[in-house]
């Protein structure tokens, strides 16, 4: 291989790797990448695949949302499954759903793709599980809520004032605060609280909508309802 063949194939693996990451630059081969030997490319390109390998294996947030029937039992036979794969729950909120009798779980998660999607699976496998989805950040729109209870001065009150913070309860020597948002928003009004004394701070776990229309779940009742007419009708023509 000549020195501008290994030129030209570094140049293209490297603005491959680039733009499989997000980002739209281009390596232009100096001097010395001309100058690579046969074995000095394959380091190279052994180099670039591990990066790569350790990028797709990098942690990312997921919603995972479960839907069941209200049963005792549940949330034990969910939390179990994360347990077994040594996956930490970051946050978990539980409510009824838009679904008369369906309840939800919304669960948050920090871990690689691929092992929160081996996840799913055993979760759905569970009998009393309906069906689970799984979804990025970007596909919902997450809300949290924290009360915060803070030694109570002028300073606080006029900061409450400031940042749109609900006030609950006020006491001579504390101030009870409600602030629903982000993970973020929540966070900073906490360290802003700090100075003046927190002396209690509970937060609850996210909760998400997705921004489709209608409920995934809603949709796929309708497909399984749809699928067993199907089946039943060929059965009775039989």
């Amino acid at each position: 291989m000549s020195g501008d063949s290994i030129s030209v194939a570094f140049e293209f693996i490297s603005a491959s790797f680039s733009s499989s990451l997000g980002y739209n630059t281009r390596i232009a081969p100096s001097r010395a990448m001309r100058s690579l030997t046969r074995n000095n490319l394959q380091n190279q390109l052994d180099l670039i695949y591990r990066t790569s390998l350790k990028f797709t294996k990098m942690e990312r947030e997921f919603i995972i949302t479960i839907f069941s029937e209200n049963k005792v039992g549940i949330l034990s036979q969910v939390t179990t499954v994360f347990t077994h794969r040594n996956v930490n729950i970051e946050s978990i909120a539980a409510s009824p759903s838009a679904i008369e009798g369906i309840h939800k779980y919304t669960i948050m998660v920090k871990n690689d793709p691929e092992r929160v999607a081996n996840l799913v699976k055993q979760i759905e496998k569970k009998v009393d599980v309906l069906k689970v989805f799984c979804y990025s950040p970007s596909e919902v729109v997450l809300q949290q809520l924290a009360l915060y209870k803070v030694k109570r001065s002028r300073n606080v009150e006029d900061m409450v004032r400031r940042h749109n913070v609900r006030i609950l309860e006020i006491h001579d020597e504390y101030i009870v605060l409600e602030k629903t948002g982000h993970k973020d928003e929540i966070n900073e009004l906490y360290q802003m609280l700090a100075p003046y004394g927190i002396y209690q701070f509970v937060c609850s776990g996210q909760v998400a909508i997705i921004k489709s229309r209608r409920e995934l779940l809603d949709e796929y009742l309708k497909y399984v309802n749809e699928k067993r007419d199907r089946m039943m009708r060929e059965e009775n023509k039989n």
